[in-house]
């Protein structure tokens, strides 16, 4: 198995106008990766934010194409549950729940990042203040949506290249289908 993260890096449209030796290579390299592509036996793995990007001869070797959506207010609650455990020094007044609505919109990643950055925070307080807080969670999740709009802004308008979109549930018996 092959997996290639942020794969749109990689495997973006080549280039048509043609004017200095960089561009040349790009092309070399994409044209490369395709024959290799078509000669490898085992499965391979594309990871992208921006699948609009790809050349359409890789688009053309990709069998199936899977959406993951941002997590559910369910689903945030489990995530703030595995990333808060038991054995984290929390304040009484972290609520679960609250979390959960609060970070709609954000991905599994974003919310690794806010505890991450909240637990540091605590950590250099003393005493009983040595907690995480939702004091400390809330700012954290401010500043991670700030981030979001002022820096990382997300595709607009992204689509997927593909009609064929299997949701992650059936994930499993598509690829023994395939």
């Amino acid at each position: 198995m092959l997996i290639f993260d942020e794969a749109d890096a990689m495997l973006g449209s080549r280039l048509s106008q043609v004017t200095q030796s960089a561009d040349h290579a790009v092309n070399v390299s994409r044209t490369t990766m395709l024959r290799q592509l078509d000669r490898f036996d085992g499965l391979v793995v594309f990871t992208s934010n921006f699948p609009e990007n790809y050349d359409a001869a890789f688009v053309r070797r990709i069998l199936t194409h899977i959406r993951f959506e941002l997590p559910d207010t369910a689903t945030r609650i489990q995530l703030w549950s595995y990333m808060l455990p038991v054995g984290l020094p929390k304040a009484d007044d972290v609520d679960l729940a609250l979390l959960a609505d609060e970070s709609e919109g954000l991905a599994g990643g974003d919310l690794v990042n806010v505890v991450i950055r909240a637990a540091t925070t605590a950590v250099n307080r003393t005493g009983e203040q040595r907690r995480v807080s939702l004091e400390d969670l809330r700012a954290e999740l401010a500043s991670a949506r700030r981030a979001k709009a002022e820096v990382g802004k997300p595709p607009q308008g992204a689509h997927l290249v593909s009609t064929r979109i299997v949701p992650p549930s059936e994930l499993a018996s598509e690829l023994a289908s395939n």
